[in-house]
């Protein structure tokens, strides 16, 4: 009796499954490197960030990168901070010297690629908060135990773990290696000099003092005879009257009190609330710029003066 046609099909599948099988496998075999590099989309060339030699001391294994999908690997509850910042993608490696035992590097390297200068540079000012100023990079601050600089849109991180008597070798090789670019933020040349804080230089991408209106602002920190208080800068992406018409309705809601009044011959807002105290802001060219941190709305006044004619000069 001649076997029937299911018959057939059922053993022709059988014999077709061990095929199934390996051409699944061979699939399996072209991987993305980049998934080996914990790069899920492949930014290319993230990890030729740092070398295999540095300072006399030696990566162990290879530089891992990762992007805003898996971030929260390496920085699980900051990894938003990054991303609000701008974050495109991290490089990772750790630094030994040669007659260390493997698994435990001395140092750690990160590389934060934050896609524009003022990305990188509004996290270093968020994380360098008690550090020392040091002559590294763009700007750059130290403790005991860390190193952290921009360079152009990268934001640097070396940590020690060990001695740290390499720390600051390893950090000045790093930032010499690394590519160079934007040496300087212009962004901080509109405000005046007289008190202002090196190590007080801020940025924040949105919702500055809480008014959404308020985005990618520079600040700069000031100290006068004991006064401290801070100017701010920023270039709207409406037209600066409609920002500041925009701003009188938005200030107004919070509960805030806002008057027209003049710096300079140029009209500006004055500013009291319960939260920010005296501020004030005003249209320099393309620009928004003011001030906060006041008590004295006569001292408030004599400061946006000054402002306006730097930022207008």
């Amino acid at each position: 009796m001649s076997p029937s046609l299911g018959t057939l099909a059922r053993v022709a599948l059988l014999l077709l499954l061990p095929l199934v099988a390996a051409a699944v496998y061979m699939d399996g075999q072209r991987y993305d490197p980049a998934v080996l590099r914990f790069d899920p989309s492949g930014v290319a060339g993230a990890s030729a960030l740092l070398a295999n030699q540095v300072a006399g001391l030696a990566m162990e294994g290879s530089a891992r990168v990762y992007t805003s999908d898996n971030l929260f690997e390496y920085v699980n509850g900051h990894a938003e901070f990054f991303l609000s910042l701008g974050f495109k993608c991290l490089t990772v490696a750790g630094y030994s010297s040669p007659d260390t035992a493997p698994g435990k590097p001395e140092y750690t390297v990160d590389v934060y690629d934050m896609a524009a200068p003022q990305n990188a540079f509004g996290a270093l000012a968020q994380e360098s908060a008690g550090m020392n100023p040091m002559n590294i990079g763009a700007i750059g601050y130290s403790s005991s135990r860390s190193v952290t600089f921009i360079k152009d849109k990268l934001y640097v991180k070396v940590d020690s773990f060990g001695t740290g008597d390499r720390l600051m070798e390893l950090a000045g090789a790093l930032a010499a290696a690394l590519p160079d670019g934007e040496e300087s933020l212009p962004q901080f040349a509109i405000f005046p000099v007289l008190g202002a804080l090196k190590s007080g230089r801020f940025y924040k991408r949105e919702d500055y003092m809480g008014l959404e209106l308020f985005r990618e602002v520079f600040e700069q920190e000031y100290e006068r005879e004991g006064l401290r208080f801070y100017a701010f800068a920023f270039t709207p992406q409406a037209p600066p009257e409609d920002l500041m018409r925009q701003a009188m309705e938005a200030i107004s809601d919070m509960g805030g009190q806002a008057v027209d009044v003049e710096f300079g011959g140029i009209r500006g807002i004055l500013v009291h609330d319960e939260y920010e105290g005296e501020w004030a802001l005003t249209t320099i060219k393309s620009k928004i710029v003011g001030a906060r941190g006041f008590s004295d709305p006569a001292q408030l006044k004599t400061f946006m003066e000054e402002l306006v004619g730097k930022a207008g000069g």
